[in-house]
């Protein structure tokens, strides 16, 4: 379209089978993108919740740690306490504190000690997770994204876990790295002097 009064030319580009309907917020479909197997393997810790608190899934990884999780009905105030923030484990004190991160401990009734045996020496059979909650508001689920609190691979064993169960984009692979070698480091420094 050329105007006169303009010095410059605009054109009108008209896509014919292009609709955005107003009540669709989004061009995507409702479709799951991703299969729960998939989602599984890429976050094998994860805990998500309904808000009954029944667990209605979890990631690989936690359960070979908690076998009790998959009991039918299991829920997540049986087998954790949420540490930090300092809030009643419940749905809705979630909700209102999705915006940061989540320290839970497992309870310890939720953990066997026999499930402890071989793995070093005798310890408090607690193991903590760090992440965040995230509110499926479609879905009205939580989901819980985390990862086991470990500072060394002898505290990695201790939960019967090997490196290879941490995902490769989660940054506690190369903190457990770095501590070994910093440790290494530090025994060899011992050495010399």
């Amino acid at each position: 379209v050329l105007s006169v009064d303009c010095h410059h030319v605009q054109l009108l580009i008209i896509e014919p089978n292009f609709h955005i309907r107003e009540d669709c917020p989004s061009p995507l479909s409702d479709d799951p993108k991703i299969s729960p197997n998939t989602f599984c393997r890429l976050f094998p810790f994860h805990i998500i919740f309904d808000r009954s608190m029944k667990i209605s899934q979890f990631g690989t990884s936690v359960a070979r740690i908690l076998p009790q999780i998959r009991d039918r009905g299991c829920k997540a105030t049986e087998l954790f306490d949420i540490f930090r923030p300092k809030i009643d484990f419940s749905f809705e004190s979630i909700i209102e504190h999705s915006s940061g991160s989540f320290i839970i401990r497992t309870k310890r009734t939720s953990i066997r000690s026999s499930d402890f045996l071989d793995r070093g020496p005798p310890r408090s059979p607690l193991i903590a997770f760090k992440g965040q909650m995230l509110h499926d508001e479609e879905a009205d689920l939580i989901v819980y994204l985390c990862s086991p609190v470990v500072k060394e691979l002898d505290d990695l064993r201790r939960c019967g876990l090997y490196l290879s169960d941490l995902p490769l984009h989660d940054a506690t692979r190369e903190r457990i790295l770095l501590s070994e070698h910093c440790q290494a480091e530090y025994k060899l420094t011992q050495k010399l002097e």
